[in-house]
């Protein structure tokens, strides 16, 4: 008998291989798998990009996903901070040449994609915000947080710019989401 002998073929050994992107101070870990229209996925606080591995086997074969490890966490070096991690999107979307982008934002990572697509609505295809926080939230300054008031202008600007895809590409990449806004 051969050691491994009884162990299943590996088939895709390219699969959730950790790449690291260095910005603005941080050493960002990412993952990109599958094929077809990106989405980039961020998670919540205190998680990693290992939440999303679900999604991912799920979607692979339909999406490019994207996800990374937000400062401070998971496998990511920095101080953990709103503000930046949305400025990390932008750079990790223009390291991989992505111009437009579907994000997923689940938890305080709903604040970290609603605020960059404030700050760059014409570079959003989709927003599927997963537990964005309450009515009662106030934002500060300091956390960088995107207030509420704002979701319907956000989405108001990103309409403005028109969805370039077909519609055939457009749906909604994740069923049973508390919330999905896409845009039409």
């Amino acid at each position: 008998m051969t050691t491994g002998e009884n162990l299943p073929p590996i088939t895709d050994t390219r699969r959730n291989v950790d790449h690291y992107l260095t910005t603005d101070g941080a050493r960002l870990r990412y993952r990109d798998d599958g094929s077809g229209p990106p989405v980039l996925m961020v998670h919540g606080w205190t998680l990693d990009l290992e939440m999303w591995e679900p999604q991912v086997e799920a979607l692979r074969d339909s999406f490019r996903l994207i996800r990374f490890d937000r400062r401070g966490f998971g496998l990511s070096s920095g101080r953990p901070s709103v503000v930046q991690d949305i400025a990390d999107i932008g750079s990790l979307c223009e390291h991989l040449a992505i111009g437009r982008v579907a994000l997923v934002g689940m938890s305080q990572g709903v604040r970290v994609v609603m605020g960059f697509a404030r700050a760059a609505p014409d570079r959003i295809s989709c927003l599927i915000l997963d537990g964005p926080p309450g009515q009662s939230h106030e934002p500060s300054s300091a956390d960088g947080d995107v207030p509420l008031g704002h979701y319907r202008a956000v989405v108001r600007a990103i309409d403005t710019f028109g969805n370039k895809e077909t519609p055939s590409k457009r749906r909604d990449i994740i069923v049973g989401w508390k919330r999905t806004v896409t845009i039409t």
